[in-house]
């Protein structure tokens, strides 16, 4: 496969720190990645939290294929390492959300004992987010995140046990998964899944069936007009990954693109917001 990878992070108009981070990478096995965090606005320094769990869960790609690794554990104790070494920090600066898209572009393919098939790419998802799917006929598969308590289960909560017991009798775990199909602009099939049970959002499959695969923050479902209205998200993503190209920095050129069209249509992210994709369509 020809990958491509990019990513950027914008600053929310209503904050004054940009909590959100993204990173695209490499690693030296071929695995090509993209990540976006999102830091807890009620936490400490989680605008740095955010940069380090992106960064440190790069240098973990190999961990990050099968459902049941232990790729979080992994971020979690280097992280908290890192941090108390090095930054000063407590351990509540790693609130922060993870959402990320590996595809592995090197000889051999994982087999996924879950779903009994060979595959080349994982998403995973912890805390709140979304995730873009662009199929090669164009069909774009729209994938979004909430948490309805307004408190997205945090990564760092897994290895806390007394942090992740109080998050559960606080807010419970129910969790809401929106699942959208839009073919020429028109939303052609929807579905909500609920579910309770505290996983980690993961997905698998082969690459080769999509030309792009993206994650972003919470952010997109922050959009506005100027009639301080809420933006339907599926509207923000048709005109999000409206690329003229997929060549060079291709995530940050579009951004480009779709601000002006924001601009031009009132609109505006209350929150921060962060976009990362891989394309195989060149």
């Amino acid at each position: 496969m020809n990958l491509n990878s990019d990513s950027i992070f914008c600053i929310g108009s209503s904050h004054k720190v940009c909590e959100d981070f993204s990173k695209h990478s490499i690693s030296k096995n071929s695995i090509h990645s993209v990540l976006v965090s999102d830091g807890c606005s009620g936490s400490t320094s989680t605008d740095t939290g955010s940069r380090v769990i992106t960064q440190v869960a790069t240098d973990k790609l190999d961990y990050i294929f099968g459902k049941y690794s232990d790729f979080a554990s992994n971020i979690i104790n280097s992280a908290r390492f890192c941090l108390e070494k090095y930054l000063n920090l407590p351990n509540q600066a790693l609130d922060a959300t993870l959402f990320c898209v590996a595809i592995n572009n090197g000889k051999f393919n994982y087999y996924d004992y879950i779903n009994n098939e060979t595959i080349n790419y994982v998403i995973r998802g912890y805390g709140d987010g979304s995730i873009i799917k662009i199929r090669k006929d164009n069909t774009i598969e729209f994938i979004y995140i909430e948490y309805p308590s307004g408190a997205p289960l945090y990564m760092n909560y897994y290895n806390d046990q007394l942090r992740f017991e109080y998050y559960k009798n606080e807010f419970g775990l129910q969790r809401k998964i929106y699942k959208y199909t839009i073919i020429n602009n028109i939303i052609t099939d929807f579905k909500l899944d609920i579910d309770d049970n505290g996983e980690p959002y993961y997905e698998c499959g082969i690459a080769e069936n999509y030309k792009f695969l993206g994650v972003t923050s919470d952010g997109i479902a922050s959009f506005v007009d100027s009639n301080n209205k809420l933006v339907e998200m599926t509207s923000i993503v048709k005109a999000l990954v409206d690329f003229k190209s997929y060549k060079g920095e291709f995530i940050q050129r579009r951004m480009n693109g779709f601000n002006k069209f924001c601009v031009d249509n009132g609109w505006k992210h209350n929150d921060d917001f962060s976009f990362a994709g891989i394309n195989n369509d060149i």
